[in-house]
């Protein structure tokens, strides 16, 4: 059997290698991290494959996450254009499907990457709501001003009266500091399960949190530690997706310090340090209500929609 294209799983020194060939420009996707496709590569069977400087993704989720990624094209001493690349690369994952028998089907596609997919073969498209993406201006996540931040501000405004000189914003560069961001997502965890089903999934995500943490320096992590009397109260962790977004990839705070605004004053003081990107994506709400509900409130500039579908 002919073998098209060499998936695996991704690995540590691969990702560190590809973080400096990726052309990002027009990334703006969670899925798009490259530090996602390494720490998340057990929950969804992630395999990639690098061919004739394209990246291939492949995802093993459930329903509208199963299915080939839009190729991501690396730095090239090509002359071909990008419709040249991109058909190009389309042949080469409709042969790798029918070689695998795998369906012919794509998942987590943008509308600019749907825009181009149907520029060169037909997708009976679809969309889950579920997947949309939140992105934000990191400006206005730092700042809160204006009236649609009236609340938000006012949690800000109220975190910091309530804990003055005890607690201070740390941002992740050291060995211990990563580690107090850990030791936040295992105290969270013990706050929040509830049970054995919920229990599964977040045991998942603590492993991922584990694996970002052990490896922050390789995948160029960015983050921050809340400590409240020098314990650790709050955390998040956050990759590059292009030179404009950063993705939120975790952001955990614990009880009681959350009835007190923890969560806005994680958000807004980490979005501070991060004036280089336009954008901070805080990625999906999965469909739980609550968490909808709360993203909507921090007035995302984008609801970026993700398709799947089959080729036609």
């Amino acid at each position: 059997m002919k073998i098209n294209l060499d998936w695996h799983s991704p690995t540590i020194d691969e990702i560190s290698s590809l973080q400096n060939q990726i052309i990002a420009g027009d990334l703006f996707s969670n899925d798009s991290s490259l530090a996602s496709l390494f720490f998340l590569k057990d929950k969804y069977n992630i395999q990639i494959a690098i061919k004739s400087d394209v990246l291939y993704r492949y995802f093993e989720g459930k329903k509208s996450r199963t299915g080939y990624l839009f190729p991501i094209f690396l730095q090239s001493n090509s002359s071909n254009d990008y419709t040249q690349r991109l058909r190009k690369a389309i042949e080469e994952i409709r042969s790798d499907a029918k070689t695998n028998s795998r369906k012919f089907q794509f998942c987590l596609v943008t509308q600019k990457q749907k825009n181009d997919l149907d520029s060169v073969i037909s997708v009976d498209w679809d969309t889950n709501r579920d997947d949309s993406d939140y992105l934000y201006f990191s400006q206005e996540l730092a700042e809160l001003n204006g009236k649609d931040f009236h609340k938000k501000k006012n949690h800000l405004t109220h975190f910091i009266s309530e804990y003055g000189k005890s607690f201070k914003a740390v941002e992740l560069k050291d060995e211990e500091n990563w580690q107090d961001a850990l030791n936040v997502a295992y105290d969270w965890l013990d706050q929040n399960c509830e049970d054995d089903e919920e229990n599964e999934q977040l045991q998942n995500e603590l492993a991922s949190i584990k694996s970002a943490v052990e490896n922050y320096r390789e995948l160029n992590l960015k983050g921050m530690v809340i400590y409240i009397d020098d314990e650790p109260v709050a955390m998040t962790i956050a990759s590059k997706i292009s030179d404009q977004v950063l993705d939120i990839n975790f952001e955990k705070a614990l009880l009681p310090y959350t009835e007190n605004g923890l969560y806005t004053a994680i958000c807004s003081m980490f979005a501070k340090n991060q004036s280089e990107f336009l954008y901070l994506n805080r990625e999906e709400d999965m469909g739980i209500e609550g968490l909808r509900k709360s993203k909507l409130s921090y007035r995302p500039a984008i609801i970026l929609d993700k398709y799947f579908g089959s080729v036609c």
